[in-house]
């Protein structure tokens, strides 16, 4: 399911025939994305200084402000200003979803540390997002028959279209070595997913040279995908095949497992090993810090 979130426009009717009767509705301009420049608030403050410092706009909430307008009939009306962010999720298919903000000031600053701190250093700044928008927890739930009717909540991370990334960072600060470093690997996979088109074509063509006689064909009829340098996505079937999937299997599975694991993985499927170690040495050259030791 994909979200999208608009601004709310106010309609009103035309009341006057001259243009001399209409009410004065010039309103300064001002940049949505950062706090109102009158706020002082630790959190206004904290994004403010996040985005000064990196460049990308920090958000906690997807409802931006309001701004209030005089209509043409010379009533008092509110646009409501909204992020928009397109979500991707390892959740295949829900009925709900459920934002848990943060509701600490703390908890805000950890997650912004965390993002500033450890995730950005490893991956070079033409991959970070415009904005990102980071709550406690997303929840993903669907329905079904059984009496407690509810899924357990799922990993997130997202793929934006338009003005952020979303990102469930939960209590970093206390969060153990290994769940940041699942966290972290999560976060880049999701960045360089979303600017995968970035890497130049010519540098990816003998990643693609292995497997291209099998691209654009049921994947039903490849009965080995492996054998032949293809991978599938966690949790995927593979009903077809494509470079963008190809590329995109290959960059979340070296997120998901260290360099050791993947040879072990893979050990019997050489063209598997061949194409990670073309991408890999194509990210690396690119500021991506993916298997370096």
């Amino acid at each position: 399911m994909k979200k999208y979130l608009f601004l709310i426009w106010a309609v009103a009717s035309l009341w006057a025939c001259n243009k001399e009767d209409w009410p004065d509705n010039s309103i300064p301009e001002r940049n949505w994305f950062l706090p109102d420049e009158g706020a002082t608030d630790e959190t206004s403050m904290l994004r403010r200084e996040f985005y000064e410092r990196n460049g990308v706009y920090l958000f906690f909430s997807d409802t931006l402000g309001v701004r209030e307008k005089t209509s043409l009939a010379g009533n008092t009306v509110y646009e409501w200003q909204i992020l928009g962010y397109d979500m991707l999720t390892s959740a295949v298919s829900y009925d709900s979803v459920v934002y848990h903000p943060y509701m600490d000031y703390a908890e805000q600053k950890a997650a912004a540390r965390f993002l500033e701190e450890s995730v950005f250093p490893e991956i070079a700044s033409e991959f970070w997002p415009n904005g990102v928008l980071l709550y406690q927890q997303v929840q993903f739930f669907k329905y079904s028959w059984w009496p407690e009717g509810f899924d357990d909540p799922v990993d997130l991370y997202s793929q934006p279209m338009l003005q952020a990334m979303i990102f469930a960072v939960g209590d970093v600060a206390h969060a153990s070595a290994e769940e940041k470093a699942r966290l972290k690997n999560t976060l880049l996979q999701a960045m360089v997913l979303d600017k995968a088109a970035l890497l130049p074509a010519e540098e990816l063509e003998p990643f693609f040279n292995y497997s291209k006689d099998y691209y654009d064909l049921n994947g039903y009829l490849i009965p080995d995908k492996q054998a032949v340098g293809l991978l599938v996505k966690i949790g995927d079937y593979l009903s077809a095949t494509s470079k963008d999937y190809d590329l995109a299997a290959f960059i979340e599975r070296i997120f998901l497992l260290p360099k050791a694991e993947f040879y072990v993985t893979f050990a019997d499927y050489p063209l598997v090993i061949k194409k990670m170690e073309v991408l890999v040495e194509v990210l690396q050259k690119h500021g991506v810090k993916i298997y370096m030791e």
